[in-house]
């Protein structure tokens, strides 16, 4: 009884170091679709969302005119902001880059 315990908690071990991994050739995903299947459907859905874009003009573009004068509003003081942030970090860069440059001349 003992050994038969032993033998079935080391079974494992007995059996050897593991098999080695297959060494077949791994290949990407293939897409769903194949390419031109693909473009004749975006080109499809293309011309299908003009059409309703076209067919709902009326209604749509107050509500485009408002997101892209919101957009503009709001956008402005952010893009400033961005523009300032980046002048004064290149600038500090520069020096320090420049600084390095003065450097390495002189060794």
């Amino acid at each position: 009884l003992a050994q038969a315990a032993f033998a079935a908690a080391h079974a494992p071990d007995l059996a050897g170091p593991p098999a080695p991994p297959s060494r077949a050739r791994r290949t990407l995903p293939r897409p769903s679709r194949p390419a031109p299947a693909a473009m004749l459907t975006a080109v499809f859905l293309f011309f299908v969302g003009a059409g309703i874009g076209a067919y709902n003009a009326e209604a749509l573009q107050p509500c485009l005119s408002d997101t892209f004068h919101l957009s503009k509003q709001k956008a402005g003081p952010v893009a400033k902001h961005l523009s300032q942030t980046a002048r004064s970090k290149t600038t500090e860069l520069m020096n320090a880059a420049q600084k390095k440059i003065q450097e390495m001349k002189r060794k």
